[in-house]
């Protein structure tokens, strides 16, 4: 039990926080406090009116919304694709892409955050960053908003490597499900002298924003519900441990544990993409092979293939491509192997029936 220094009641400190006020003293003194009246002076003048306090301005949300629209904007005149952006499109512009993440592209965690799959897409998610983000930035202040931001972008990232590494992916719905479940934990939690009554409309706004991206989810390959649940954990994380900055001391500002906690959602982070890398080995030589045997470079492309094989014997297209780059090399020999395999496990496959065909002519001759 802890006492306030105010009107001397004591209260439970539950949480262990630094805390000198009652929850009683602390919505009074949150309460927005009536002006002064102005009053006549002797010299005939009305007093000067008091400077009424302003909240700070959410300028990191406004930033965020404004890079996210430029972006999409850019993709619009660049394109001329709106409704919806093609895969290769998404590609070209940085969407997270398991092969290409993990063959060193890791740029694609972040580039896809401020990507969109289309106009609906982008509409939803920016209304929903415009009703939580300037919340949190209120709540938690500017620098650890961001960083619950961040933080939470790249764990919807961390965990679409590893629990959807096939999957190309756009959008900053990850980092959004970090800033609800920021301000879920903070709710919860009881963290501020706030009624939960005012955030209503910003938990009306959590539950609209994971109904839409969890139905859409189902629906398009391009957006994953692995980013949301990654973001949700990792702001869930951040957001109870992280300080508040509205309402609290200079002293009740500097809080370790938030430091800590940055530090375990990194690790996490990390340490899903390093497993996801492992996951993606087989994946990560397909894709540099196809990038070798668009280059002209065909003899890497090949030693990527075998690797990718050698590691997963059953794909269909290691198989395939070593088939066909022996084929075209003038080895039918060696393609007959590969392409049988290739046939073998897709028995429909045209190409890969039509090249075994070929392969076997050129040995009858």
């Amino acid at each position: 039990m802890a006492k306030c220094e105010q009107c001397g009641a004591e209260f439970s400190n539950w949480f262990g926080d630094v805390k000198h006020r009652c929850p009683k003293c602390e919505q009074q003194a949150a309460a927005p406090q009536q002006p002064p009246p102005q009053v006549l002076l002797p010299d005939g003048t009305l007093s000067p009116a008091p400077v009424q306090r302003t909240l700070p301005a959410p300028i990191v949300t406004r930033i965020l919304i404004g890079i996210n629209v430029a972006v999409f904007l850019a993709m619009v005149l660049l394109t001329r694709q709106f409704v919806e952006f093609d895969t290769p499109t998404a590609l070209r512009w940085g969407a997270d892409y398991g092969p290409a993440t993990a063959s060193g592209e890791w740029w694609r965690m972040l580039t896809s955050m401020f990507l969109h799959g289309g106009i609906l897409h982008i509409l939803v998610n920016m209304f929903a960053l415009r009703n939580l983000g300037y919340t949190a930035e209120l709540f938690y202040g500017r620098k650890n908003f961001l960083i619950i931001y961040m933080l939470s972008g790249f764990g919807g990232s961390a965990a679409t490597l590893l629990w959807r590494p096939d999957s190309v992916s756009v959008g900053a719905s990850g980092a959004i499900f970090g800033v609800a479940g920021a301000l879920a934990a903070m709710v919860y939690f009881k963290k501020l002298p706030v009624d939960r009554a005012l955030l209503k409309r910003d938990i009306g706004s959590i539950g609209a924003v994971i109904f839409y991206n969890l139905l859409i989810g189902a629906a398009l390959p391009i957006i994953n519900n692995a980013a949301h649940v990654g973001g949700l954990v990792a702001g869930a994380i951040l957001g109870f441990t992280l300080p508040a900055m509205i309402f609290r001391t200079e002293r009740e500002k500097s809080n370790s544990s938030g430091t800590i906690a940055i530090g375990i959602v990194i690790a996490l982070i990390v340490a899903i993409g390093i497993t996801g890398h492992q996951k993606l080995a087989a994946e990560e030589e397909l894709y540099r092979a196809d990038k070798a045997y668009e280059a002209g470079k065909k003899s890497e492309a090949l030693q990527h293939l075998e690797r990718a094989a050698a590691m997963h014997p059953e794909t269909f297209t290691a198989n395939f491509m070593i088939g066909a780059i022996y084929l075209d090399e003038g080895q039918p020999e060696k393609a007959v192997p590969f392409l049988e395999k290739a046939v073998q496990l897709q028995p429909e496959n045209r190409a890969a029936k039509q090249a075994l065909d070929r392969a076997r002519n050129s040995l009858n001759k």
